[in-house]
């Protein structure tokens, strides 16, 4: 049975989700009794069946081969015209990561309907625990019982020691090193090529710049850069 899936929101990491569908259908999704994949819907083929995108000039066009079904708050009419459909997002970057919880909780679709992506490449330990609308990009570690809260994103070549924790909406972009037993706090940015030691925790709405080395806490809604890092200054707090 294919499950189709909707893509909310555009550019070059969304795109990349076709890759990763296709990668997976080639593949086969990961077998659907894998608890660490509770989250994961369906065995494959997936369907993209397009994409929601809030920019006017794109409505009624064709993106990377897929059409324009509309714009975001047309989720719950999609949900209800494709009952078995899922949906997936990576909105947000280093100037708006904060906006993902209210874009996902102002679409009104139910949480069951957002579907986890775990490119077949990753080391995935079974001892692991991925929430829902999770996506974990390709060639990453995710080790032994480390948490990947509902919605966080993990992009290419990171990886995750274990016993880690990744708050619900955090972002890890491409080659972060976390260390164990770790946490990064929800709706957090974390940027590329950083890494953190053991033990270390990122506060909730915190963003950690790109090559960043992380040895103590950072508080919550602070950026901090540099090797070490330090403070820059403080976090813009969601409105």
């Amino acid at each position: 049975m294919t499950t189709p899936v909707i893509l909310l929101g555009y550019g070059g990491n969304v795109a990349d989700l076709l890759d990763m569908v296709a990668d997976l259908n080639d593949a086969g999704t990961p077998p659907p009794d894998h608890a660490a994949l509770a989250g994961v819907s369906g065995t494959p083929p997936y369907e993209v069946l397009g994409y929601l995108i809030d920019r006017d000039e794109l409505q009624g066009q064709s993106v990377n081969g897929r059409p324009v079904l509309g714009r975001l708050a047309d989720a719950p009419r999609l949900a209800a015209q494709h009952p078995t459909a899922r949906f997936t997002t990576w909105i947000g970057g280093v100037d708006s990561y904060q906006r993902r919880p209210r874009v996902v909780a102002g679409l009104g679709v139910p949480p069951q309907r957002f579907v986890t992506l775990v490119h077949p490449t990753v080391s995935l330990s079974r001892g692991a625990q991925i929430g829902r609308g999770v996506l974990i990009y390709a060639h990453c570690t995710i080790s032994s019982n480390v948490v990947v809260e509902d919605h966080a994103v993990i992009l290419p070549n990171v990886a995750v020691s274990h016993d880690a924790v990744v708050g619900e909406y955090a972002a890890v972009t491409t080659s972060v090193t976390v260390g164990s037993s770790a946490r990064i706090g929800r709706v957090s940015y974390l940027g590329t090529a950083c890494c953190m030691l053991p033990g270390v925790r990122i506060g909730e709405g915190s963003l950690v710049g790109i090559g960043s080395v992380v040895l103590r806490d950072v508080a919550p809604y602070t950026v901090v850069v540099g090797n070490p890092a330090r403070r820059l200054r403080d976090a813009a707090r969601p409105e």
